[in-house]
């Protein structure tokens, strides 16, 4: 998997067990940062573009208990020879 796609992958899978913490003062601020501002945040933004990225909608990153599984997937099945040999 390419050093990119971790980066991406790591992103989206903290901001997953953000929203799923046992904190509910903590799901309730990843909650209101990811979703009714994703482009004023970091963390929002970083989802926005990893869902785009792994082709991936927001409901299903939302709803999908396997989301590491989903990204390793696409990441291996999306790539070819020139996206290997890009330095």
């Amino acid at each position: 998997m390419p050093l990119f796609d971790i980066i991406c992958k790591r992103a989206l899978l903290f901001a997953k067990k953000c929203l799923n913490s046992s904190s509910e003062i903590f799901r309730y601020v990843s909650e209101y940062v990811g979703f009714h501002g994703p482009n004023f945040s970091v963390m929002g933004s970083n989802v926005l573009f990893g869902c785009e990225y792994f082709k991936m909608s927001l409901d299903d990153f939302i709803h999908y208990d396997s989301v590491g599984e989903y990204i390793v997937h696409m990441s291996l099945h999306k790539r070819d020879t020139e996206s290997y040999s890009r330095a």
